[in-house]
C-alpha cells in the first residue's frame, strides 16, 4: 500500500524499505533511483540477500545494493581495502594517522593529522583519493542487533554530485565502525565509477550464476 499524499509537498522524499519486509517493488524502485537495470531473476536474488540481512536486523542502504550485486555476481567485493592503520595520540598534540590501502591491487600509503582520530583518517584519505564525497552527517549508535558486547553502528551520510547516500558499518569500536563505513563508501564510489566506464547495465554484463 502506498500513501497517496506526495511527500514532496512536505519537503520530504518517498523511501522504499530495504529490510526484512522489502518486496520486489522496493528492489525495483531503489535500482531505478540508482540507474541500475537488472533482470527479474536478478531482482529476486538481490531481494533474497536483503531479506537475509534483514533477519539479522541489518537495514540495507541504496549504496549497499551495488556492493551486494558485486557479491552476488562474483565481482570483486572489495576493490578498495584498508590494509593497515596506525594512530598516534599525544597530550596537547593533534591525533596523527598512517594508512596503508589497496585499490584494485595497487598499494597506497597516506598520513595526516586532524582535530580527532576520524578527522585525521578522512584527511589522510583525501591526500590519495580524488573527488572524495562531502561528509554531511555522522552518527554513532548501538547496533540494532547489539548485545552485551556493546556493538556500535556508524551511519554516515555523504554527498556526491549533489546527491545524498548513506553507508553503515558495525564494530565493537566506534572509530573502527566509522572507518569501515567510510571504506564501504569508497567501494561504492569505485564501483559506480567502473559502471560508468563500462557504460553498461548489470543486466548486460552480470550473468546469473548457474544453480
Amino acid at each position: 500500500y502506498q500513501n497517496r499524499l506526495d511527500p514532496i509537498r512536505f519537503g520530504r522524499k518517498r523511501a522504499y524499505n530495504l529490510g526484512k519486509t522489502a518486496g520486489i517493488a522496493s528492489v525495483e524502485a531503489n535500482c531505478q533511483e540508482l540507474g541500475i537495470e537488472i533482470s527479474p531473476e536478478q531482482q529476486r536474488m538481490l531481494l533474497a540477500k536483503i531479506k537475509e540481512l534483514g533477519d539479522d536486523k541489518v537495514m540495507v542502504t541504496q549504496a549497499d545494493i551495488i556492493l551486494l550485486l558485486h557479491e552476488i555476481f562474483g565481482e570483486k567485493e572489495n576493490s578498495v581495502k584498508l590494509v593497515n592503520y596506525e594512530f598516534a595520540l599525544k597530550k596537547g598534540a593533534p591525533p596523527k594517522v598512517s594508512l596503508e590501502l589497496s585499490r584494485n591491487d595497487e598499494r597506497l600509503t597516506a598520513q595526516s593529522e586532524g582535530d580527532g582520530q576520524f578527522d585525521a583518517f578522512i584527511r589522510a584519505l583525501r591526500t590519495v583519493w580524488e573527488n572524495m564525497p562531502e561528509l554531511m552527517d555522522y552518527r554513532i549508535g548501538i547496533a540494532r542487533n547489539g548485545t552485551s558486547g556493546a556493538l556500535t553502528e556508524a551511519t554516515i551520510t555523504w554527498r556526491s554530485d549533489e546527491k545524498l547516500f548513506t553507508t553503515r558499518a558495525v564494530a565493537p569500536d566506534q572509530l573502527v565502525a566509522a572507518m569501515n563505513a567510510t571504506m564501504r563508501m569508497l567501494n561504492y564510489m569505485e564501483i559506480r565509477r567502473q559502471l560508468c566506464t563500462r557504460e553498461q547495465t548489470w543486466g548486460q554484463f552480470a550473468e546469473v550464476p548457474q544453480t
